[in-house]
């Protein structure tokens, strides 16, 4: 009946032909909001866009998504011909495609449908997604379809199938990034080019008498452009002022850069944070680890942590080079101690945030064996005894999951029993011991664990 009532209706889209010219009524009809505004539509992000190409608008709620689209919408039209517009409604299901389809849609299809995060469909089904791939295949090489719609950016990752990019800019700025000590004349080049960019004096002498103060105390990128950007906008003229302006170590350096990032991006001192807890259980600094525990463990949006990488990134606060190791050269993420020992102390959100995500992770995510994971558990209950303000109970489960992994691993029971011990379960801890003690009757540890948790139990005898 429902299916019925919709073929008659035809409710749940608009087609309009030949839509030469968009005008105010059209765009409140299409997006519910009236034609932009002209100082709207000047957003530098907005000039000279590829008029031809589909296009997604991301943002927060009133952030001006439903203008850009329409300021789009009104530019395709403008300057393309366009046979069809079809506005796709809140109500739209994929029951809705065939009706859509038997319209007999050819040429240039303009698709638009304004918060596509409202669409309903079955389980990893998307309606518009759905409606696109029918479109292409219906419309064939002789005509084009542009697509235009918006969605907000929380609700980005809970789009089924939403792409994700195989070139990451963000991540390909760790490539250029490296500890190395650099030569006098890439010293010069880059703290020339910093200054250039920032307009700053960038003469003969001051780059000479720089670069030689630089070279003196710590010659790597990571100083060489903190430096550069410290320096501030004021000339100097001599090689003595130089020495006085420079930190004499980076982590003076680094220390300041802090300052100015936890006053411009909140977000980004949560991802140090972040770093500053892994850094301490000695997780794997892996690129995949690293990005899902950005993206999963404080829910951030998708674009809210481009952008707060993109920040540490261009503050130097980390970076992603090669490490060699028995196994190879692999790519590392690489912090650096002396910034996050200058991260004020991690709120318990954090901690508990990033030992839940990764409580779900399995050995294959982190490309370990499942006896490492399973240490990688143990040490979230170490770290975590450290800060008083975490109920222990709530990290019984990363315990029952390291025993899981490694149910006989020596060094995995220990760290779980003395943790049973110190939150008051002598009953776990006693099992896990005794067992231990069991199955590695000559080991020393094993049976020297038994017998002092018995003495505190007061069960000596046994």
């Amino acid at each position: 009946i429902e299916a019925a009532d919709r073929g008659q209706q035809n409710k749940h889209f608009t087609i309009r032909k030949e839509p030469n010219e968009i005008t105010e009524t059209d765009s409140t009809a299409l997006v519910g909001v009236p034609e932009s505004f002209n100082e709207f539509v000047k957003h530098s992000s907005l000039k000279d866009l590829e008029h031809e190409a589909s296009r997604i608008v991301v943002g927060k709620k009133g952030a001006g998504k439903s203008r850009t689209l329409a300021h789009l919408v009104k530019v395709v039209c403008g300057r393309t011909t366009v046979d069809y517009l079809v506005d796709i409604e809140d109500s739209f299901r994929v029951d809705d495609i065939e009706a859509l389809l038997s319209t007999g849609l050819n040429g240039t299809v303009l698709l638009v449908c304004d918060d596509v995060h409202r669409l309903e469909g079955p389980r990893n089904i998307h309606p518009f997604r759905r409606l696109v791939r029918r479109l292409k295949t219906e419309i064939g090489d002789e005509g084009r379809l542009i697509a235009l719609c918006s969605v907000r950016s929380e609700r980005i990752n809970e789009l089924p199938h939403i792409k994700r990019f195989d070139e990451d800019p963000v991540w390909n700025e760790f490539e250029k990034t490296r500890l190395n000590s650099l030569d006098t004349e890439s010293v010069k080049e880059i703290l020339e080019s910093s200054l250039n960019a920032m307009d700053r004096d960038t003469s003969q002498s001051v780059v000479e008498a720089l670069a030689q103060a630089v070279i003196e105390i710590d010659p790597t990128p990571l100083y060489t452009v903190t430096i550069a950007q410290q320096l501030g906008s004021d000339s100097v003229d001599t090689e003595m002022e130089i020495k006085e302006l420079l930190p004499q170590d980076i982590a003076t350096a680094w220390k300041e850069d802090y300052q100015v990032l936890l006053e411009e991006s909140p977000t980004t001192v949560s991802l140090l944070r972040t770093l500053k807890v892994f850094d301490r259980i000695y997780l794997p600094t892996n690129e995949g680890f690293v990005r899902e525990v950005f993206r999963g463990a404080f829910d951030v949006s998708f674009v809210e942590y481009e952008r707060a990488l993109s920040k540490l990134v261009q503050r130097h606060w980390v970076e992603y080079r090669e490490l060699e190791y028995s196994s190879g050269i692999k790519n590392r993420l690489v912090t650096h101690r002396a910034q996050l020992e200058s991260i004020p102390v991690v709120p318990k959100s954090v901690i508990v945030n990033l030992t839940d995500y990764l409580y779900e992770w399995k050995p294959a995510s982190f490309d370990v064996e499942d006896e490492r994971l399973a240490r990688f558990h143990t040490r979230i209950l170490k770290y975590c005894r450290l800060h008083q303000e975490i109920e222990h109970a709530e990290l019984e489960k990363h315990a029952e999951k390291a025993i899981d992994l490694a149910p006989a691993d020596l060094a995995v029971q220990t760290s779980v029993a003395v943790f049973y011990a110190e939150l008051g379960r002598d009953d776990r801890a006693l099992e896990l011991v005794t067992d231990a003690a069991d199955t590695n009757s000559d080991h020393p540890v094993s049976n020297y664990n038994c017998g002092n948790l018995l003495i505190k139990i007061r069960e000596p005898d046994r």
